[in-house]
Order: C-alpha cells, then sequence, then structure tokens
C-alpha cells in the first residue's frame, strides 16, 4: 500500500510536470506585468503630484476589499486540493465554487470602481479624460491597460474553475481530478500574487 508521504511526493512531482507550460506563461507573463508596474512608477516618479491626487480618487476601499477577497480565493482553491487529497470530493467541490463566487464578488466590486471613475471623467477613452492633464492621463492609462489585462487573467482563471468543477461533479478518472485541480490552483495562486503586487503600487506606492 502506498504511504501518504509517497503520494504527497508523487503529487509535488505532477505539479511541475503536468503544469510544464503553465510555469513557462506564469515566468513571461509575470515579466510582463512587472514591466507595466515599472513603467507606471517611473511614471509617478515624473509626475509626482498629479499620481497623489489620481490615487485620492480612486475607491481605496473597494480596493482594498477586493484584495481580500483574491487572497481568501487563493487560500479556499489551495483547500480544495487537501480535501481531494484526502478523498473528500464533496468538500473539494465546496471549496471550487466558493473560490468561483469570490471571484464574482471581485468583478462586481471592479465593475464599481469602473462606474465610479467613468462619471468621473477619470475613464481612458471618454470624452473627459481627454481633458485631463498628462500627468493624471499618464495614470489612468496605466491604471486601465493593467486593471483589463488582469481581468481578462481573471476571467480565464474563472473558465478554469467552471471546467473543475464539472470535472469534480462528474464522474471522472481520479487522476485528470488532479491534473485540473493542480492546473487551476497554481494559476489561481499566481492571479492572486500579481493582485498582491497590482495593489500597493497602483493605490499605495
Amino acid at each position: 500500500m502506498v504511504s501518504n508521504e509517497q503520494i504527497v511526493n508523487d503529487d509535488f512531482k505532477n505539479l511541475f510536470k503536468v503544469n510544464k507550460g503553465l510555469w513557462i506563461f506564469i515566468f513571461i507573463d509575470f515579466l510582463v506585468f512587472i514591466g507595466l508596474l515599472a513603467y507606471h512608477l517611473s511614471n509617478g516618479f515624473e509626475y509626482k503630484n498629479e499620481f497623489v491626487f489620481a490615487k485620492s480618487q480612486l475607491l481605496f476601499s473597494f480596493g482594498f476589499f477586493n484584495t481580500i477577497i483574491l487572497l481568501t480565493s487563493g487560500l479556499t482553491i489551495g483547500l480544495s486540493k487537501v480535501a481531494l487529497f484526502n478523498k473528500n470530493n464533496f468538500l473539494s467541490t465546496v471549496f471550487v465554487f466558493v473560490t468561483f463566487m469570490f471571484a464574482m464578488i471581485f468583478i462586481a466590486n471592479r465593475a464599481i470602481d469602473c462606474t465610479y471613475l467613468l462619471n468621473n471623467g477619470y475613464m481612458f477613452g471618454s470624452d473627459a479624460f481627454s481633458n485631463l492633464s498628462v500627468g493624471l492621463s499618464s495614470f489612468f492609462t496605466t491604471y486601465f491597460l493593467i486593471y483589463f489585462i488582469f481581468m481578462i487573467h481573471l476571467f480565464a482563471g474563472i473558465v478554469f474553475l467552471v471546467i473543475l468543477l464539472l470535472n469534480l461533479i462528474k464522474d471522472v478518472d481520479e487522476k485528470l481530478k488532479y491534473i485540473k485541480l493542480n492546473f487551476t490552483v497554481v494559476y489561481w495562486s499566481y492571479l492572486s500574487m500579481i493582485w498582491a503586487f497590482i495593489f500597493p503600487i497602483l493605490f499605495l506606492i
């Protein structure tokens, strides 16, 4: 009989083996985000006062709440793997569904944030945006660029969550469930890590 220790070791090895392509994507994608955030910071040094004012126009409470939501969702997707490891398919499904609901809350909060900025003339592409100063337009251009790229990643993550839920609900091979879960855990954890960089740089620094 295979010991739990052996199962853990095999699972850890499969995490890197199964998701080799995903790790390559994460590495390249991370460099893209870092480049965008670095560009945003460099503009902040050039237009310091205008960037300070721009940050004061953001809904900090919503950004902070979304940070808590996303970090918590990283925990729940991790717990789903623990549950499946312990052969509790039902609990694993529940944790994945909770992660999905956290993602929906995140999107709802981001929609409120975008509506607020649009109403105040800060939305990229709006008529009022063209009347902003160079510093403010620079801030909100990179703000929305980073934001929309992240949201594309988030929607992709939601698709992965739905696929994972269907695999957990259906009577499919256990190995396939582990593969799908490993992939989704790594990807979703990556999203949480990226947001941990985005939030302080866009809202605090």
